[in-house]
């Protein structure tokens, strides 16, 4: 699950008698499987860890998604999530504000729905974004039909667990720049396939932001590698062949 210590009391309560009648127990990450150690005071032995995998990203990209974005060559800044306060967003359009002011010409979008919508136009109009930040809303199937558009992923989140958004924006070669929570530090190798930065440091992640802007042979590099990481690490079908093994052997 991920979202300790924000779980409700009752449901903790819930995991906890459950966890003890299960033959096995898998967490998608190490920190996790950590969280879920303190959480429900198991034993280092009782639970594993087989991390999360996603497919090879699609070969062609869904250009009707293109004609939401407007015209220009500016880099596209991406980020894909709900519209809730962990995921950062407010720091998102602060970044924005800042990356615009260094004099880079970028095209932050953000694609997704959620409660925090009216708060994030309002803010984008405050800051004098309204040219420069797209709210998508929900788009089906954004991994496959509007990552493709992004140059950098962007994922200024408080908290994560193991985020498959993450490995998604790798498997698409793209270079990210991700808040150090969670399981990103153990994904994403910084200074390799990404970088990482302290969650709410607006100055840290402007500057990553703008050294990737100002350098597209090192975001070329970085989604290199962050493909080669997901393939070699996180597949889909490294994580399948990890589950079909413990279960085959479950069941002798």
């Amino acid at each position: 699950f991920g979202n300790y210590p924000h779980t409700r009391p009752r449901i903790i309560w819930m995991e906890r008698v459950f966890s003890r009648m299960a033959d096995r127990l898998y967490a998608v990450g190490e920190v996790q499987r950590r969280q879920v150690m303190n959480v429900h005071r198991l034993g280092e032995s009782r639970i594993s860890t087989i991390w999360n995998g996603v497919p090879d990203a699609p070969s062609s990209a869904d250009w009707t998604f293109h004609e939401i974005l407007p015209r220009g060559d500016r880099p596209v800044v991406g980020t894909i999530a709900t519209l809730i306060e962990q995921k950062g967003l407010r720091d998102l359009m602060h970044v924005a504000r800042r990356v615009k002011d260094a004099g880079y010409k970028a095209q932050f979008v953000v694609v997704g729905e959620g409660h925090l919508r009216h708060e994030l136009e309002a803010l984008r109009t405050e800051l004098g974004l309204d040219d420069d930040v797209v709210l998508t809303g929900w788009v089906t199937h954004a991994a496959s039909v509007a990552l493709p558009h992004f140059d950098v992923f962007f994922q200024p989140s408080l908290w994560e667990a193991m985020s498959v958004v993450v490995l998604e924006a790798m498997a698409a070669g793209k270079p990210v720049v991700a808040t150090r929570v969670g399981e990103n530090p153990h994904v994403v190798r910084d200074g390799i396939d990404g970088v990482l930065v302290p969650p709410s440091d607006v100055d840290a992640m402007t500057l990553e932001l703008c050294r990737l802007m100002a350098d597209p042979d090192r975001r070329r590099r970085m989604g290199a590698a962050a493909r080669e990481r997901v393939r070699g690490q996180f597949s889909v079908e490294r994580m399948v062949r990890a589950y079909e093994r413990e279960y085959l052997d479950v069941v002798k």
